[in-house]
């Protein structure tokens, strides 16, 4: 919840010109991440980047941007919290 508002109002704060178009909750998982992105992803194609409040739930969003044929880092940005060993070599 923290995160969730700390995000929110430093972007309302620092980066008004940036549009939150979607929140959900990825519960913290990679498949529940990438399942919430595959819908973000059909409801908002045009988007440029995805903050995830886990490793994990960036890890599936990155697995839905490339099975949406788009290029992670490239066409949509991940900005994701943690820093595992996974999220950081990808």
């Amino acid at each position: 919840t923290d995160r969730t508002k700390g995000f929110v109002d430093e972007i309302a704060a620092k980066a008004p010109d940036i549009k939150i178009v979607a929140q959900q909750t990825g519960d913290f998982a990679r498949d529940k991440g990438q399942s919430v992105t595959e819908q973000l992803l059909q409801a908002h194609p045009d988007i440029t980047a995805i903050y995830a409040e886990n490793d994990e739930m960036g890890l599936g969003a990155q697995a839905a941007i490339i099975a949406a044929g788009k290029a992670p880092g490239k066409d949509i940005q991940i900005y994701s919290v943690d820093g595992t060993k996974n999220a950081v070599s990808q």
